[in-house]
């Protein structure tokens, strides 16, 4: 759960240049409980999203400044940002390069007439999607943990069990662990 789900709403960035469409869009948010979070164009966008990270957006195709591939793109570059869905939106489907959604990072595509419930589902199975991956990443680094600490124990008791004289197995218990962290130190995902 993001901060602004655990707060309450999540919210949703709405990046459309046209303002009957954000108006709609804000409208079906706010009716389904969320907090959107409307911005015309790219530019806003990139500030609004480095501000404070929405838990998902919706981007439109063709915006000011820049295209929406070339947004999503800047977005997925971003450590803080790339993990935040992002649901293109087009009110002509013929506009919309499906194949190059997904290449850019894109999680969806939704095409006008913007009806409010598909809105709704599609923007709830992302944002499940995504707090299901945070929290197997969690997980991941607490069996991660667990095992390291299994390690050292077990590293702990071999030297034990080898040393004929109990005063050295602290000694060498100790220059394992510290041989271990630091080994542990030059990997990323410790």
């Amino acid at each position: 759960m993001t901060m602004s789900e655990a707060a309450g709403a999540a919210k949703i960035l709405i990046v459309d240049d046209a303002e009957g469409h954000r108006q709609l869009l804000a409208d079906a948010l706010v009716a389904s409980g969320y907090q959107p979070l409307p911005v015309r164009d790219s530019r806003q966008a990139l500030e609004a999203a480095a501000a404070e990270a929405p838990d998902a957006i919706l981007l439109g195709i063709t915006t000011s400044a820049m295209d929406g591939y070339e947004t999503c793109q800047r977005l997925k570059q971003d450590d803080r940002l790339k993990d935040i869905p992002v649901l293109f939106i087009s009110a002509l489907p013929e506009a919309l390069d499906k194949p190059r959604v997904f290449s850019v990072g894109g999680a969806d595509y939704i095409t006008a007439p913007f009806v409010p419930a598909e809105v709704r589902a599609r923007i709830e199975a992302h944002l499940t999607v995504r707090r299901l991956r945070r929290d197997l990443v969690q997980d991941q680094a607490q069996g991660i943990a667990a095992a390291q600490m299994a390690t050292i124990l077990a590293l702990a008791k071999l030297a034990e069990s080898r040393d004929t004289d109990p005063g050295w197995h602290l000694e060498r218990t100790r220059e394992c662990c510290r041989l271990l962290a630091a080994h542990l130190r030059t990997k990323p995902e410790f």
